[in-house]
C-alpha cells in the first residue's frame, strides 16, 4: 500500500506554485541547494527551516512566470513565525 504524506498550507502553496512555474521538486532543489527530500518534507512539514522556506520562495519569485505577491504576507508570517 502506498504511503500518503500529509501537506501543509505553506507546502500547498508551494506545491501550486511549482505548478505554476513549470518546475518539478528537482529543479527546485537543484536551484536552492537542497536535496529533493528536503523540498519534500518543507511540503510535507517534516522540515520547518524557516531559511529554506525562504530559498524556496526567493527561487519561486526569481523564476518570474508565477506571480507571488499574493501569497507575500503568508510567506512572510510562516517565515517569521
Amino acid at each position: 500500500m502506498k504511503r500518503v504524506r500529509k501537506i501543509t498550507p505553506e507546502g500547498m502553496l508551494i506545491k501550486m506554485l511549482m505548478i505554476q512555474n513549470n518546475m518539478t521538486v528537482k529543479e527546485l532543489a537543484k536551484r536552492i541547494g537542497k536535496s529533493d527530500a528536503t523540498i519534500c518534507d518543507v511540503v510535507s512539514g517534516k522540515n520547518k527551516s524557516r531559511e529554506t522556506l525562504k530559498l524556496i520562495i526567493e527561487a519561486l519569485q526569481e523564476n518570474g512566470s508565477a506571480d507571488i505577491s499574493e501569497y507575500q504576507k503568508f510567506f512572510m508570517e510562516q517565515i517569521d513565525g
